[in-house]
């Protein structure tokens, strides 16, 4: 009798056993899954918060090299992750002053379309391949023989551009003294940027003029400033 209690009590240790593993291996399992996803939806911050350093670095020498002098005004990275107002950068040369508002394209493979300068949207750019199987209508065969062709499968390629969010923003802040040139400055940049003109959309290229401000990527930005030393 105490042998039989003894085993019953062993093979409940044994399924406790066998339960607590599978348990631990599941909340494992899902723990590594939720930071694989944390840190895949982290890369593109990871990615422009460097792209940002990388363009202050080069800012600071650029300016060092020049003369220029370089005021910072509100923090350098906030933008990456929020929509702020206040420009962060003042630049002051020997011929002009620069008042810097960065924007960040986080999403690189992204189209942003600039509506002023207090609206943008974001278009995604997956165009995906689809398969056409064009099986034969009923009461048809695989050879149609009255156009005498086979309905071979279709491959094509979708065109539509799908948006992805929609922002409004407040104005920003730039100073009003009439003196000083108003800058919007894109770091990091996306694969594409527009803006709208009246009802039709246009490529943003280095220098353009645009809702009282000129607009360049952190590249262009700075050539504009070697350009003045």
């Amino acid at each position: 009798m105490n042998s039989d209690r003894t085993l019953s009590e062993l093979n409940r240790e044994a399924a406790f056993s066998v339960v607590r593993s599978w348990t631990e291996f599941l909340v494992t399992l899902v723990l590594l899954i939720a930071a694989a996803l944390l840190l895949y939806k982290s890369l593109k911050y990871i990615r422009a918060v460097f792209k940002r350093m990388t363009f202050a670095a080069k800012l600071k020498k650029i300016c060092r090299e020049n003369g220029h002098r370089l005021t910072v005004t509100a923090p350098l990275y906030r933008s990456v992750f929020f929509r702020t107002t206040r420009p962060e950068l003042l630049v002051e040369t020997g011929t002009d002053v620069y008042s810097v508002k960065l924007f960040a394209c986080v999403n690189r493979k992204e189209t942003y379309v600039f509506d002023g300068l207090t609206r943008f949207t974001t278009r995604s750019n997956f165009n995906p391949i689809y398969l056409n199987t064009r099986y034969p209508t009923k009461g048809a065969h695989w050879w149609n023989e009255k156009v005498r062709k086979s309905l071979v499968p279709k491959i094509y390629r979708a065109d539509d551009h799908f948006e992805t969010s929609d922002v409004t923003t407040k104005p920003i802040e730039f100073p009003e003294d009439g003196g000083i040139r108003r800058i919007l400055c894109i770091n990091p940049i996306s694969v594409e940027m527009l803006r709208v003109n009246k009802s039709q959309t246009e490529l943003i290229a280095d220098g353009d003029f645009y809702e009282g401000c000129h607009i360049y990527s952190a590249a262009g930005f700075c050539r504009l400033l070697g350009a003045e030393g």
